[in-house]
């Protein structure tokens, strides 16, 4: 077994400039320009464990030249770039069904029948937008509005989102908060996932550098983690790699991956969900999320069971972005619940500094608290859980087993935001 074997790599820290934004990306290793080329999971492995054991070979001198991307803060474990390695998940490993629309793009039933994940996407980015998903990149990206991308292919919006993305992310930051980022020796590349754990600028930048340099050295190892998984038993793997618009690269679980088309459709319906839940119109708004549903999450132990919305800092008003018929007292002093009889669900906020009193319903925009980082939080942000029935209990920790329900689906429960 490879795990916990550590490497050293030497760590890189390139500032770029896009689109008029500060904007930071890490220079991938690729010594022999071979770019465009992906390594099977068992060829990564075995490149791995030849390097530790002092083997060289042309061969996996130039898979690790290629896969591997540099380390933040000189952390050895390698850290893994996921575009390059097949993603050799059968399709029946999830619950969405890929084998309908491969057959609605013309593929027959023995072409598709060994078809892995990574196979999917493969034939998936060469497909021409539909209507829907134009309609909805407009919707997420306004810039697009008088843009002709009617012969754009899914590859095409995927490149065009995953710009967008990191630009959105050096956002957030100004331009002495990222030279503090240079100083600590971290990767923009790997900031996400610091995002995920601590949700705020100000909460990154204060952790101590071990606290950091932990929580990145864990995401790498579960990088780790799952190629050895990948390259011994493909068909047990829970978590695979996504790109997904206004949000960026994260391991999702496999019972929640779907298409291209509706993880666009899910963060449209997320940030319109995210812009109600703090009233604020699209022109001045600058919140995003920083862990979606179903992602693996370290703080969780497991599958995520909500979104994490985030804006401003602590004591940012909270509106209802529902109506609901009553408020229940939460499972916890920092909880809001509200039940809605009409759908039989509840809807729950946690980690507020404030909540509204339980028992008046409420009517989509009214206010209902004020965000916080109160419980097993790092960082003002609301997590937002959605449960069948009248219930304030939340879904256990520590697993990869979705307890909650999808909250992407809010619009097929309430209907249009």
């Amino acid at each position: 077994m490879l795990i916990r074997k550590t490497f050293h790599f030497t760590v890189i820290f390139t500032l770029i400039s896009l689109m008029c934004m500060s904007l930071i990306s890490t220079a991938f290793a690729a010594s022999n320009g071979d770019n465009g080329k992906k390594y099977l999971p068992s060829k990564v492995i075995n490149a791995l464990e030849q390097k530790s054991k002092g083997i060289q070979t042309s061969e996996s001198d130039q898979i690790l030249g290629n896969v591997l991307a540099p380390s933040s803060m000189n952390i050895e474990t390698p850290n893994i770039n996921m575009d390059k390695v097949v993603i050799t998940t059968p399709l029946s490993a999830f619950k969405y069904n890929f084998k309908k629309d491969l057959r609605q793009h013309g593929y027959t039933e023995n072409e598709i029948e060994n078809f892995s994940f990574g196979d999917y996407k493969k034939a998936e980015s060469s497909w021409k937008l539909k209507k829907e998903q134009i309609i909805v990149a407009k919707k997420l990206y306004p810039k697009l509005k008088n843009v002709d991308i009617s012969s754009w292919t899914n590859a095409d919006f995927n490149n065009y989102f995953s710009k967008m993305n990191k630009a959105s992310l050096a956002k957030r930051f100004k331009q002495e908060q990222l030279q503090q980022l240079k100083q600590k020796g971290i990767n923009f590349e790997d900031v996400i996932y610091l995002f995920k754990e601590f949700h705020t600028v100000d909460a990154v930048l204060s952790q101590p550098d071990a606290k950091l340099k932990e929580t990145i050295k864990d995401y790498y190892q579960f990088k780790l983690d799952q190629v050895e998984l990948l390259a011994t038993n493909p068909d047990q793997s829970k978590y695979t790699q996504l790109d997904m618009p206004r949000y960026g690269v994260d391991w999702f679980l496999n019972d929640v991956v779907t298409s291209d088309y509706w993880l666009q459709v899910q963060s449209d319906r997320t940030l319109v969900s995210l812009r109600a839940l703090y009233k604020i119109g699209l022109s001045s708004f600058n919140g995003y999320i920083t862990n979606m549903y179903g992602t693996y999450s370290l703080s969780q132990g497991g599958a995520h069971e909500g979104i994490d919305f985030a804006y401003g800092g602590i004591g940012t008003s909270i509106y209802a972005i529902f109506d609901g018929t009553d408020v229940l007292t939460g499972g916890y002093y920092h909880q809001l619940s509200v039940y809605d009889d009409d759908v039989n669900k509840t809807y729950n906020f946690l980690h507020m500094s404030e909540v509204d009193a339980p028992g008046e319903p409420v009517t989509h925009g009214d206010y209902v608290g004020k965000q916080g980082d109160e419980g097993n939080a790092t960082g003002a942000h609301v997590h937002f859980e959605v449960h069948s029935g009248e219930t304030t209990g939340l879904s256990g920790e520590h697993d990869d087993v979705l307890g909650s329900i999808s909250p992407y689906q809010l619009q097929i429960y309430l209907g249009e935001l």
